[in-house]
């Protein structure tokens, strides 16, 4: 019983040397996986934000879809379209939905196309755009 107890032990003292002996000689491998755990915790909060970007977009498209039409369509006999018109409040209704619409795409497009410098900088512009 003596000897088994001292396999036991033996096998695990050789376990936690080799354990020691890993870790020890792990530098290498620590700094590759801080730096793979700090790249993903980024690029997480970035995949999150192009989401609520496009969720945002999809909103002000929405708004303007609703805005954009005339007030008072001219129609024909056949009740064809022949003259929209809109009122200055409805002009600028359209106008503001589609520069908000217009602002979020552009800020989309530069954090999607930005060089790897430009990166951070196109991304805190996007979330400033979002409201995030």
């Amino acid at each position: 019983m003596a000897d088994e107890n001292e396999t036991k032990e033996t096998k695990v003292v050789g376990l936690m040397a080799q354990v020691a002996d890993k870790i020890a000689g792990s530098t290498g491998e620590v700094c590759d996986r801080l730096v793979g755990a700090m790249a993903e915790v980024e690029m997480s909060a970035r995949v999150s934000l192009l989401d609520a970007a496009f969720q945002k977009r999809n909103q002000l498209s929405g708004a303007l879809n609703k805005v954009n039409r005339s007030d008072n369509p001219l129609k024909d006999r056949a009740g064809k379209v022949v003259q929209e018109l809109f009122t200055d409040s409805r002009l600028k209704e359209i106008k503001k939905a589609e520069d908000a619409l217009n602002k979020l795409t552009n800020a989309m497009e530069k954090a999607l196309s930005a060089e790897p410098k430009e990166s951070k900088q196109a991304f805190q512009k996007l979330k400033e755009v979002v409201g995030k």
